[in-house]
Parts: structure tokens; C-alpha cells; sequence
């Protein structure tokens, strides 16, 4: 019971070591992000998985910045490809699903590569279901790359259809067809 009641107040700090962030970030933008960087450089994500990945959450207060994009799109990329950490991928993940919603002419293509070729068909539940969904706003064209993201997403309706389990992903991949591969 002990153990239980001491990751419940661990996970209660980071949550609000988070909110601490974000209101500094309020306040100046510039300085927290080089201060969160220095922070996140730091941390080794299979020991700071938690604290790794509500520090990764926030980089979404940074991507309404325009001037710190340039900096804050390739740490966002280091995160994506973390793979100590499910936890940490899945933040990241995301964050890019944020930012194609809010800049997407801002997002790099090999960042939507990798969310198509790699994210989609993670054998995880946690990531390949963050990569579905941050592509809802996503619109592909009749290239390789569309190509790929239907034949993936299409692999995933197959397999949780056929599962029966999970109606609410299946929906969340309708919403997807829909709306990234319309018109």
C-alpha cells in the first residue's frame, strides 16, 4: 500500500513540476525553453520516463511560438524517435499532432514520414494509436506517402475490427479517413 500511495504523490509532482512550467512559460518563453531543454538533455527516459514525458508534453505551450520553433521542431524529433520510452514517444506524438493542427506548413516532411512509416505500424497500442490520431487534420494527396498511410491505417481498422474491443479507436480511425483523405 505503501509503494502505491509513493508513485500516486510522485506522479501528483511531476504534474504540477508541469503546470509550473507552463505558467513560466507564460511569463518568458525563450529563457523556460532553454532552461526545459537543459532539463530534458539531463534525463535518461527508461529511469525518468514520467518526468521525461510531462516535460515532452510541454513543449506544446512552445509551438505557439513561431520565433522558437526552429528550435523546438528537432527536439521534438528526438523525442519521437525515444525509444526507451513508449511514454515518452506517445507525448511527443502528441505535441506533432498539435502542431499539424496549428502550423502544419511548419512541420518537416520527414516528421510526417515518420509518423506514417514508423509510428503507424508500432506494435504498441499507445503509439500507433497517437500516430492515427494526430493525422486527423493531416490531408494526404495520391503519393507514395498517402499511399502508405491508408494501406497502414486501413491494416489497423482490419485488426481492432476484427478484435471487436476498441470501438472508440475504431471510430477515431473513420474520423481520420474522413477527413485526411476527403476530396
Amino acid at each position: 500500500m505503501q509503494l502505491g500511495s509513493g508513485k500516486i504523490r510522485y506522479d501528483a509532482l511531476i504534474t504540477r513540476v508541469g503546470g509550473v512550467l507552463r505558467t513560466l512559460f507564460k511569463a518568458n518563453p525563450r529563457g523556460t525553453w532553454h532552461e526545459v531543454v537543459s532539463f530534458l538533455n539531463d534525463l535518461d527516459s527508461s529511469q525518468d520516463a514520467t518526468l521525461k514525458a510531462e516535460l515532452v508534453e510541454s513543449i506544446s505551450e512552445f509551438i505557439a511560438d513561431y520565433s522558437l520553433l526552429p528550435e523546438v521542431i528537432p527536439e521534438l524529433y528526438n523525442h519521437l524517435v525515444d525509444y526507451e520510452s513508449n511514454l515518452v514517444r506517445y507525448k511527443a506524438i502528441s505535441v506533432l499532432g498539435q502542431l499539424l493542427r496549428n502550423n502544419q506548413p511548419s512541420v518537416p516532411e520527414s516528421m510526417i514520414d515518420l509518423l506514417v512509416e514508423v509510428h503507424l505500424r508500432d506494435p504498441y497500442q499507445i503509439i500507433h494509436k497517437a500516430a492515427a490520431a494526430s493525422l486527423w487534420s493531416y490531408k494526404f494527396t495520391k503519393n507514395r506517402r498517402g499511399y502508405m498511410a491508408l494501406e497502414a491505417l486501413k491494416e489497423l481498422e482490419k485488426i481492432y475490427f476484427e478484435e471487436g474491443m476498441d470501438t472508440q479507436f475504431l471510430e477515431e480511425l473513420v474520423r481520420v479517413f474522413r477527413s485526411a483523405f476527403a476530396g
